[in-house]
Formats: C-alpha cells, structure tokens, sequence
C-alpha cells in the first residue's frame, strides 16, 4: 500500500472465505521486520441496512501483544481514513459521479 505522501506500507494476504455479497474473510500481514511482520484474519460482512449498508470489521490477532502492537503503529488512524474515503466514494456513486 502506498500512501498520498509517498511513503509504502508492504502487505501480503490470503482470501479464506468469499460469500458475495455478504462476507469477507483473509488474513493480512504487514511486512515489517521491526514489528515482527504479523499476520492477522481479518472477517469483513456487509448487511443490509435502512438507507445504506452496515459494514462490521473485525480483526483477529494472535495474542493481545501483537494487537496491541498493531495499534501502537497508528492501525486504527489508517482505519478510520481507509473506512471514510470508502464512505465518501460510495456516496459519490449513488450520485452518480
């Protein structure tokens, strides 16, 4: 993944479970040697919802350690602003732009 500054953040993962259009599974790891290049499952579903679609996220990590490292790396930052640029595309196609 590379960033709108130019930095890259190298990942690798594999698709466990595809059920269109409800739920995603695979596993992620961020290829960092200095955070011991974690690998994670990953499970994203997708439910209907009045006016739009819920979206639930969640992450597995192996241990609480590796979690906690993961956040401690500004994870949850990269989240949210992966989540609200989505948000803001979507919205954009159902005005069709």
């Amino acid at each position: 993944m590379r960033m709108a500054d130019g930095p890259e953040h190298p990942f690798h993962g594999t698709y466990r479970e595809i059920v269109r259009p409800h739920r995603l599974v695979y596993t992620e790891c961020y290829e960092m040697p200095q955070f011991g290049s974690p690998e994670w499952v990953t499970t994203v579903t997708f439910e209907e919802d009045p006016g739009g679609t819920l979206v639930t996220h969640t992450i597995e990590h192996k241990s609480r350690e590796v979690r906690d490292a993961h956040l401690q790396a500004g994870m949850e930052q990269g989240m949210v602003q992966t989540l609200t640029r989505l948000n803001e595309h979507t919205a954009a196609m159902g005005q069709g732009e």
